[in-house]
């Protein structure tokens, strides 16, 4: 079970890694100005911290009262 795990990870990580975990950064200093550009990455990692905090502290909690169903957003 450990190496499922442990593939699964290394398979999470590369996939998260090259798709969506550089977008709020590159997003963030395409679609602002130079003048705001430090802002703009200011307020989008400011914002993936302020997520990462709610799923790491609700997930939990929503997937022992909900199940599966959490993810549904019932």
């Amino acid at each position: 079970m450990g190496q499922v795990v442990t593939a699964f990870l290394f398979l999470y990580h590369g996939f998260f890694g090259t798709c969506w975990g550089p977008t709020p950064w590159v997003y963030s200093s395409e679609v602002n100005s130079v003048a705001w550009r430090a802002r703009g990455a200011g307020m989008a990692t400011a914002t993936n911290w302020l997520f990462g905090f709610v799923t790491v502290q609700f997930s939990p909690a929503g997937l022992r009262n909900l199940g599966w169903r959490f993810f549904l957003g019932e």
